[in-house]
């Protein structure tokens, strides 16, 4: 380790902090999903809710029908870019 540059220990810094700010976004839309249900659930009945859901999730994807696809890849790409990219630096350090 004391023989990696400043800059190397910075930008596995900052892939790691990427990494947890994604995993922090993945969060926060699961728990505002969960806060929607519930408040859905007690003022609907339940089969109301699920297809009030279904309904939300289908017009949510007839907006964004263009951009979802670039959305997973973008996510894709740079989550599989840094779990390589870490393998590797781990490797190195071997």
């Amino acid at each position: 380790m004391a023989n990696e540059s400043d800059d190397t220990r910075l930008e596995k810094i900052d892939q790691k902090l990427r990494i947890l700010v994604v995993l922090a976004v993945c969060q926060a839309v699961i728990t505002g999903l969960m806060f929607v249900y519930l408040v859905l659930e007690n003022f609907i009945p339940s089969n109301s809710t699920f297809f009030l859901l279904l309904i939300g999730l289908g017009i949510f994807s007839y907006l964004f029908r263009s951009r979802i696809p670039s959305w997973f890849g973008s996510l894709s790409r740079f989550i599989f870019a840094n779990l390589f990219e870490m393998r590797k630096s781990d490797s190195i350090k071997k």
